[in-house]
């Protein structure tokens, strides 16, 4: 077996998820069951298969805290905005993201700050979109 065929043996062998089975993957690819399997003990699949599912359970959690971290900066934005001015609002979300981003490279150093960056980013755009409504409205003090 070619490497370009053990190399796509490897990607359907991963992606079938917990139930993985070299045999599909043979039937898959038209090859022989025992070569394909005699490859993935040679080469470790179950147990590189085990590590790449972790790292992406891993990516998975820190994709959900991102998220938590954003509601949590853009529930207090709007909060503060009924009740304070714009520059209130802005510096009140920057507070947050400071703190949301030191606990979270002393949790994650891996964390990537980019996508932090670009959910503060959306949260701001969010606020002051809110204090423009409210300015036209009249509902704010």
């Amino acid at each position: 077996m070619n490497q370009k065929t053990a190399l796509k043996a490897f990607r359907l062998y991963v992606g079938q998820g917990p139930r993985r089975s070299t045999l599909l993957v043979a039937k898959s690819l038209r090859i022989p069951a025992h070569s394909l399997a005699e490859l993935a003990v040679r080469e470790g699949w179950p147990a590189r298969a085990r590590q790449i599912d972790d790292e992406l359970r891993r990516e998975r959690g820190m994709q959900a805290r991102l998220l938590r971290c954003a509601r949590t900066i853009k529930g207090k934005g709007l909060r503060a905005l009924r009740k304070s001015s714009l520059q209130a609002v802005i510096e009140g979300v920057h507070a947050e993201e400071r703190r949301q981003r030191g606990r979270a490279g002393r949790r994650h150093p891996k964390l990537r700050m980019a996508e932090i960056d670009q959910i503060i980013e959306q949260v701001v755009d969010t606020v002051r979109d809110a204090s423009r409504g409210l300015k036209r409205s009249g509902n704010r003090r």
